[in-house]
């Protein structure tokens, strides 16, 4: 706890970790809280620190107000002891029972709600500030019931699209692995599923900040995407890899669209094997230059007929083995 509230204080929080920190604040159990405060009071008499005039309403007050991604770091020069110890004298003196953070009226976390989809077809889920979010086949996401009034977070397993209103006092934040991304009001995909070695992020309108783990250091990056601008971030190396996009190729599947622009063998076989629910095979050694640049209403085609249009505009052609299992072969 004392590590978040040393990152809060010098304005490098991450918005997971400032729910964290909200969590921990309002929980029934205080007795981290109490001990680290009582050692901080005595720090206090020690070096006979003077205290300011802020009550703890106002603490908690900053925390509600808190912008991480989208705002640079403050400097501090004060030292973190002395920050940590006028904020327990403060706490200690105005609250007494040692419960930082909760005047008036009990501070009660927000419930959380888990939906998976395990339809056929994307879903489409309604948030409780007017958001919406097309969830793909396959994917998860778990979200409060009701947001709070300072932050809109989402955790993400899958792929969804997000069309986020407006709201500049509660940033919507989508958190999807090591990867997230902040945004006051806009539209945009992410995928991460589970097996993906790969975040991918599609800005569709608006503007947003993802934030990522930095190679070989513990600092992140930031990342500003405008419209038509994608992002992936390899999880293994930590690799960021930012590019543009056409026409709405990276969510054309929220339209039960499947659409490949100069995809390889690889990648077509990995969209196709996630939208039907086929297994398609690549031999060893199987190398094939072709590119694929199709597009095709898949809720209109069956998995034969897709494969029999792609067989005729490359130079492979998929033999099948089981009713629901193909293999590649080179014409």
């Amino acid at each position: 706890m004392e590590d978040l509230l040393k990152k809060y204080e010098e304005g490098i929080c991450t918005a997971s970790e400032l729910l964290e920190l909200q969590r921990i604040l309002g929980a029934g159990d205080q007795s981290e809280l109490t001990r680290m405060l009582e050692n901080d009071w005595d720090l206090i008499k020690q070096q006979n620190l003077q205290l300011p005039d802020v009550t703890s309403k106002e603490l908690w007050q900053r925390i509600h107000n808190s912008r991480t991604a989208l705002a640079p770091p403050r400097v501090r020069r004060v030292s973190w002891q002395k920050v940590v110890a006028i904020a327990a004298a403060i706490a200690l003196l105005i609250v007494g029972n040692y419960y930082v953070f909760r005047q008036g009226e009990e501070q009660v976390p927000a419930a959380w709600t888990h939906i998976q989809n395990t339809d056929e077809s994307f879903m489409i889920v309604d948030l409780s500030d007017g958001s919406k979010l097309w969830l793909n086949k396959g994917s998860s996401v778990r979200y409060p019931m009701v947001f709070s009034d300072f932050i809109r977070p989402i955790e993400l397993i899958g792929e969804a699209f997000f069309e986020v209103v407006p709201d500049e006092e509660r940033p919507f934040v989508v958190m999807a692995k090591e990867v997230q991304t902040e945004v006051l009001g806009t539209a945009f995909n992410v995928r991460a599923h589970l097996a993906d070695s790969v975040v991918s992020i599609a800005l569709a309108k608006g503007k947003i900040c993802v934030t990522t783990p930095s190679p070989g250091e513990e600092r992140k990056d930031t990342t500003i995407l405008l419209p038509h601008e994608n992002l992936t971030y390899e999880l293994l190396s930590k690799k960021l890899i930012k590019g543009v996009f056409r026409g709405n190729l990276p969510y054309a599947w929220k339209d039960q669209v499947t659409e490949f622009d100069g995809a390889s063998v690889q990648e077509v076989v990995q969209v196709l094997a996630e939208r039907y629910d086929v297994e398609i095979t690549i031999p060893a050694g199987l190398n094939s230059e072709s590119r694929l640049v199709h597009r095709f209403d898949a809720s209109k085609l069956t998995i034969p007929e897709v494969l029999k249009g792609i067989a005729k505009v490359t130079n492979y052609h998929f033999e099948q083995k089981d009713t629901d299992e193909y293999i590649v072969r080179l014409d």
